[in-house]
């Protein structure tokens, strides 16, 4: 199930148009956040949960909060949404789980105290970022269901299995239930994602997507149904996800653009409203042993939901247009130079640099006039 889902988080990092996630920018924070800290942060609450008085392990989790909020501090709220989800279901680490909202308060608090405090309101923003959201009454409540999914079979997949792993199964998969609805909520939920706007803003929020930790749940899915067919009736599930595969590709109108936020609403309501009731009625969740499902038939149906993708060179999220890909033919640079010859590419670029002494003018006014309010708040005026 490991490799399953070590599988699916490399194709979904590798796969490009959809940054920050991808593998060519690990070296920036929010990239290194979603490729690096969260994994960890995951791997780490999951084992507080089978040892909650492990002193390392309550260390270990305050740690990578610690880490993630200094990093990029907007995407500690992924993290600790996948904390709470796990540690309140299964009713253990409560106080760590305090522990590490304090100290994720504290940080923000702190940066905000030291670079924000007196700058002008971002909301200037927000209408760069209009696309891909859900509004009510034009105000945002929730990502669309086509951001959400970006076109994604093997999420989709995992998504409609959060309500059956709360409740089917004896609750023994719960707890991989929990962890992808923690920040699934945060995305999909409407209204969650309005209350997180005046924090981080809008330009932030819109790509929670991103930390919603699907390839487990997914790799999990996978790994039950070859537990339920092996040997050569593993060749039933091998020609389902092959197919499935190609009507993913499909691209069927209705499923990814017309009713996907809707979708995707449903199935946050419904996960949440389970979850809920779990902690209400204290019917824990406790971890469960590995599944027995060997690894290469958990592999065989990965590679057949990504095989149709794979080999029709399906490597952009966004809808096709009709034009071949970069590895298929010259860049989009090369293909339009043509169309500036040299005497037009210098005109243009004189025109540019003709501006720039006013933007300089314009950014130190702004700068003077940040740092005349800091003045006024440090010193205020004796008379």
């Amino acid at each position: 199930m490991g490799a399953a889902a070590a599988l699916l988080a490399c194709w979904d990092a590798l796969v490009p148009g959809a940054w920050p996630l991808s593998l060519q920018w690990t070296e920036q924070p929010p990239t290194f956040t979603f490729v690096v800290l969260l994994p960890i942060g995951v791997l780490v609450i999951h084992e507080l949960c089978r040892t909650p008085e492990h002193r390392g392990l309550q260390a270990s989790w305050l740690a990578i909060v610690g880490v993630v909020a200094f990093v990029h501090p907007t995407y500690v709220f992924p993290l600790l949404a996948i904390g709470t989800g796990v540690l309140l279901v299964s009713w253990v680490g409560l106080r760590t789980l305090l522990a590490s909202y304090a100290l994720g308060a504290a940080i923000l608090g702190w940066i905000w105290w030291q670079a924000l405090a007196g700058a002008p309101p971002a909301g200037a923003f927000n209408p760069t970022y209009r696309s891909g959201v859900g509004k009510v009454f034009s105000h945002t409540v929730m990502l669309s269901g086509q951001a959400i999914l970006a076109h994604r079979g093997a999420f989709l997949i995992a998504m409609l299995a959060i309500p059956v792993l709360l409740i089917g199964f004896g609750r023994r998969y719960a707890l991989a239930a929990v962890t992808m609805l923690g920040p699934f909520v945060l995305v999909a939920l409407p209204g969650a994602l309005a209350l997180l706007i005046p924090i981080v803003n809008l330009a932030q929020a819109r790509r929670f997507w991103i930390a919603v930790p699907w390839p487990y749940v997914a790799a999990l899915v996978l790994a039950l149904v070859a537990a339920r067919f092996p040997g050569r009736r593993l060749a039933i599930p091998a020609a389902a996800a092959v197919v499935l595969s190609f009507l993913f590709h499909l691209r069927f109108k209705p499923l990814w653009n017309t009713y996907a936020t809707e979708l995707c609403a449903l199935v946050a309501v419904a996960g949440l409203g389970i979850a809920l009731w779990l902690i209400v009625t204290r019917r824990r969740v406790r971890a469960v042993p590995h599944l027995a499902a060997g690894a290469l038939p958990v592999l065989l149906l990965a590679v057949g939901l990504l095989a149709v993708p794979a080999l029709g060179h399906d490597y952009s999220r966004k809808p096709a247009t009709g034009r071949p890909g970069v590895s298929r033919g010259r860049t989009g640079a090369r293909r339009g130079a043509h169309l500036h010859p040299p005497g037009r590419r210098r005109r243009v670029l004189q025109g540019a640099l003709a501006h720039l002494p006013h933007r300089a003018t314009r950014c130190a006014g702004q700068r003077h006039a940040v740092g005349a309010v800091r003045a006024q708040r440090l010193l205020p005026d004796a008379a």
